[in-house]
């Protein structure tokens, strides 16, 4: 049985996946390595490898925010 291509509406849902790992690491690219794994939005910390994982993009923005007013990062 041969693999069935992909439908349409994946293809959609990895583009917007795509744009939002854009856009986030766009935004905190420096501060953070940012990828997509096993359903999740994920970061770690560069500086501390402290690791979030989130299952949508905004919620992962939203605890980048909240981790960087907490513990902003130190500039050398």
């Amino acid at each position: 049985m041969s693999p069935q291509p992909p439908r349409p509406e994946d293809l959609a849902i990895a583009r917007i996946r795509e744009a939002d790992l854009a856009d986030l690491r766009w935004h905190w690219g420096e501060v953070y390595a940012i990828w997509w794994q096993a359903g999740q939005f994920c970061a770690v910390r560069r500086d501390t490898g402290a690791i979030c994982r989130r299952p949508g993009a905004g919620a992962l923005r939203r605890e980048l925010i909240s981790d960087l007013e907490a513990r902003p990062v130190e500039v050398r």
